[in-house]
């Protein structure tokens, strides 16, 4: 995700930007991009925080739906629904970035029209009605393939029956869902600059 958020930068950059300008983005934003992925740090912070989030979320769909084998059912799956949750926000991420360069190749008034939008996306996805449409289709997608993995795969092993496990699913959906995403492009690529930055 955070290097989708990168890109999408660099794409904001070509719009409002000359090109001797995008080219000093670009190499500011690989050297970022070094820093990030250079830094094991920046992820023992970040995974970490996840997992807490995880755990929180399903010990309390685990102990509204079933009031026996609370820890054993948790040991069994938090595992797998930390990795699920990782897999869908990656999904999520990607099909946005996607679809921001698909938009950026069509011509006429649909090209124009999508352009907007995600020039918008990148200063506030909260802007307008259509930025914010446009977020919310990815955090949706994005929540239905996390009620899905939970629901088929990440809580098989406990003893819960299916519809202890929707439930579940549907709370860790609904809690666990990207709303980073409505957070301004620049803003949430500066504060990870600053994450990064201090790890370095």
């Amino acid at each position: 995700m955070f290097y989708v958020v990168e890109r999408m930068v660099i794409i904001k950059a070509s719009i409002h930007n000359k090109e001797n300008d995008l080219n000093k983005r670009e190499s500011l934003n690989q050297k970022n991009s070094m820093k990030l992925y250079n830094f094991p740090m920046f992820w023992m912070v970040s995974m970490p925080f996840n997992f807490v989030v995880d755990s929180i979320v399903l010990l309390i769909g685990l102990k509204l739906v079933s009031k026996g084998q609370l820890w054993k059912n948790y040991s069994k799956s938090i595992l797998q629904v930390w990795i699920c949750g990782y897999i869908a926000d990656m999904i999520g991420s990607g099909l946005m970035f996607l679809s921001t360069m698909f938009g950026f190749k069509l011509t006429g008034n649909i090209g124009i029209f999508i352009r907007h939008i995600v020039d918008n996306v990148m200063e506030s996805p909260l802007k307008t009605p259509e930025t914010f449409i446009f977020v919310t289709v990815f955090v949706v997608l994005v929540a239905i393939l996390i009620y899905f993995l939970n629901y088929k795969f990440c809580l098989r092993k406990t003893d819960l029956d299916q519809a202890q496990k929707k439930k579940v699913s549907i709370l860790m959906a609904v809690l666990t869902a990207p709303y980073l995403f409505y957070l301004p492009t620049t803003t949430f690529y500066n504060f990870i600059e600053k994450i990064a930055g201090f790890f370095s």
